[in-house]
Order: C-alpha cells, then sequence, then structure tokens
C-alpha cells in the first residue's frame, strides 16, 4: 500500500437522500480480450476495426480530469449485502448530505468473501471503505470518521481516514463498468475504447464476467474491466476520470490490479 500522506476525523450532520435509475439484464461468465492493435479478436475470429467501433480518432477532454485521492476508513463490522453499491451510497448520503451530481465523489466496492446467501463477509481487520474524492472535498468526507453506516439493515462503523495519493499502474482493473446501453461484451468493448479515446488514452482493453447491480429496485448491467499497456499519465487520467456511469455506487472506479481482490 502506497505511503500514508495524512489522516483525520471530524464529525458533520446529516442528510435523507433518494433517487431513480434504470437498466435491466442477465449474467454469464464469459471473458474476451480485445488488443491495442489494428482490430480486436474474440476467440478464433477476427474483427477489423472501423472509424465508428474501436479506433475513432482520440480528441483531448476540453479540460483534464481533475486530480483525486483515495481516502480509507477502516470499516468494522461483519456482513453487508453483496450487491451494496445503492445500499452504501444512501448511507453515505445520510451523513454527507444530498451526494446525486456529485462529480467529485466515486466509491470503490467494498472488499470481502462472497457467501451463498447473498451476503458479503467483511475481512475482520482489513475491512476498510475507500472513497476516491478531489482534494478540496476531503474536509467535508471526515465527516464520516466515528459514525454507523446502515447498508441496507447491515450496521458498519465507520474509523480514522488515511490519504493516499493515487500510483500509476500499467494494468488496472474495476470490479464492474456500466456504460448505459451497452449489456452485450462486443458493443461494451467498443464503448470503453470510445472512452478512453475521449481521455486520449491507449491500453487494451479486457471484458469480464457481465455482473448486475440493483439501483432503486432496477438491474443495471455491466461488466468487470481490465486495462492493460497502459502509460503512467494514461493510469493516471482512467483512476482519475473513471469509465463509465454510477461511479458514486461503486461502477467504473479503477485501481492496480493485484490490489486486494473483491467480490
Amino acid at each position: 500500500m502506497p505511503p500514508c500522506v495524512g489522516r483525520c476525523a471530524s464529525p458533520k450532520s446529516c442528510g435523507p437522500v433518494n433517487g431513480t435509475f434504470v437498466g435491466s439484464g442477465d449474467s454469464c461468465s464469459e471473458t474476451l480480450q480485445y488488443p491495442q492493435a489494428a482490430g480486436f479478436q474474440i476467440g478464433w475470429r477476427a474483427y477489423p476495426s472501423s472509424p465508428r467501433s474501436l479506433h475513432v480518432t482520440p480528441s483531448a477532454p476540453s479540460s483534464p480530469p481533475a486530480d483525486r485521492v483515495d481516502i480509507v476508513f477502516p470499516l468494522a463490522g461483519t456482513l453487508v449485502p453483496r450487491d451494496h453499491g445503492y445500499a452504501l451510497f444512501g448511507a453515505l448520503a445520510r451523513v454527507l448530505g444530498d451526494l446525486h451530481g456529485a462529480s467529485w465523489l466515486a466509491v470503490h466496492p467494498l472488499g470481502g468473501i462472497p457467501r451463498p446467501d447473498g451476503l458479503l463477509a467483511l475481512h475482520p481487520r482489513r475491512g476498510s471503505l475507500c472513497l476516491r474524492v478531489v482534494p478540496a472535498e476531503i474536509p467535508r468526507v471526515l465527516a464520516l470518521a466515528g459514525k454507523a453506516l446502515d447498508v441496507d439493515g447491515y450496521r458498519v462503523h465507520v474509523g480514522v481516514s488515511r490519504v493516499y495519493p493515487l500510483r500509476p499502474a500499467e494494468a488496472l482493473t474495476a470490479r464492474m463498468v456500466v456504460i448505459k446501453g451497452f449489456q452485450e461484451p462486443e458493443p461494451f468493448a467498443e464503448a470503453v475504447k470510445r472512452q478512453l479515446d475521449a481521455l486520449s488514452v491507449a491500453a487494451s482493453i479486457e471484458v469480464g464476467r457481465r455482473r448486475i447491480v440493483t439501483i432503486a429496485g432496477d438491474k443495471v448491467v455491466g461488466f468487470g474491466t481490465t486495462l492493460r499497456g497502459l502509460s503512467e499519465e494514461g493510469s493516471l487520467v482512467v483512476q482519475r476520470a473513471g469509465i463509465g456511469g454510477r461511479q458514486r455506487m461503486g461502477c467504473g472506479v479503477f485501481g492496480p490490479v493485484g490490489r486486494e481482490a473483491r467480490a
């Protein structure tokens, strides 16, 4: 783990939250690889690239993604739902206030051991809540320290935070990436490529298993996604910007491959 660059705690008031999201789909365990070359290959068939799919001409974003840091809070608890992204977002908002439209915030999915009953067993000594935030918003999220969060009926207690800078890595992975309208692996990979092009980032894209999360009662489909062959700057850009939507609910948040696996 990178060296700590700060630690802190502070109280703050709470507020309610609600919202509406849509989506649908099913599940599978297929893994596809989309190399960075002029085309890509699935199984034994090669698919050439086209200007409208994998090789859109890169265009620099109007402004680079804002710098981010990971602020990590120890988490004391035993169980949370395995599908906890929306419930965790609601729990955070009840402490921090309305977070809808909070583009400065992304939430890592909680790590733990999945159980067959749909719950996630948190690590007894290594459980943590990790938020990726713009540095200017650190004081706001410090209000979480010392609080108890209700994650869909399961209580966890938040400890004192540490702040870590983002570190570049040649390979990054996200447990789940959601891009609206793309629920099949091939068009999804093309959509990821277009978002990378818009960030002026080159990478090899690996599409993993299809995953489903429940958001406000609706099923939302995404895929585990790994990016390889990143430059140092490209790696930092992806970590700052993320890929796809629902980043405040655990989707599209990338970290180095090899970091503790998340269920």
